[in-house]
């Protein structure tokens, strides 16, 4: 994967798939900056589904996050978030 344009790519597993509730995703360098990404379903109580999408930082440029990263993955979880809406409406 290669996020927001870094020169690098890196590798992200699946961590976590527990239908219909959660899928999740890590990856980075660990000890450096590595990145650990959780994305909820819930019922809306009106037919649809509620997403939340979690994401947390560890390592030692975890502190930077917040001004440079945070605001790249924020536009990035958007981004996800309105694919995967897009890719729903064609299901079934």
């Amino acid at each position: 994967m290669r996020i927001g344009g870094m020169p690098n790519a890196t590798t992200i597993e699946v961590s976590e798939k527990r239908r219909p509730a959660e899928i999740a995703w890590r990856g980075g360098v660990r000890g450096v900056l590595f990145a650990d990404h959780h994305f909820l379903f819930e019922p809306d109580g009106r037919g649809g589904t509620l997403v939340t999408s979690l994401e947390t930082w560890s390592g030692a440029l975890a502190p930077f996050t917040r001004l440079f990263i945070q605001p790249m993955a924020a536009r990035i979880g958007g981004q996800q978030l309105e694919a995967l809406a897009r890719a729903v409406e064609h299901l079934p």
